[in-house]
């Protein structure tokens, strides 16, 4: 089984962690913080506004959609065009008391959308350094707290 994960730092051993391999941002795979007609492939379109992204996720591999709202129109956009949502777990691990149980909720809102609609998408750490590493077995214990079935958690960090 191979699992991978997507970092911010030069991250030298994945395989003591579980990882078959990890992707770094901006070696490796690419982040769009505005709409960009030519991204690099591999590339993550981050964009807030619904009507930009929904415009601009056709030149981009995954969305990562930071306010998670369940917006129909933009969870079927992601379907219609065969992308995936990126769910990175740092949102969850760098907050803290109220704001942590805010966004907790907020992504577990999302992710049942995503699955009554079937959209797909993928839980990634976008760890900063190595102490914000997780390894597939405690990712998939934080996927519980939202909701997914451990078999679907390990199911999206393989694909």
């Amino acid at each position: 089984m191979e699992f991978i994960d997507i970092v911010d730092f030069e991250f030298f051993n994945p395989k003591d962690y579980g990882f078959s391999k990890t992707l770094r941002i901006g070696k490796d795979i690419f982040i769009s913080y505005a709409p960009n007609k030519n991204p690099k492939p591999p590339s993550i379109l981050a964009i807030q506004d619904k009507t930009n992204i929904i415009q601009n996720m056709k030149n981009f591999d995954f969305v990562y959609w930071p306010s998670y709202v369940a917006d129909v129109e933009v969870i079927t956009s992601v379907v219609k065009r065969s992308k995936r949502f990126i769910i990175p777990l740092s949102d969850i691990l760098e907050k803290k008391g109220a704001d942590r149980a805010i966004i907790i909720y907020k992504i577990r809102k999302f992710i049942k959308f995503c699955i009554a609609y079937k959209a797909k998408f993928i839980i990634t750490s976008f760890a900063k350094s190595l102490y914000n590493v997780r390894t597939p077995r405690e990712i998939e214990s934080i996927s519980l707290l939202l909701d997914i079935l451990p078999q679907k958690a390990v199911s999206t960090m393989r694909e």
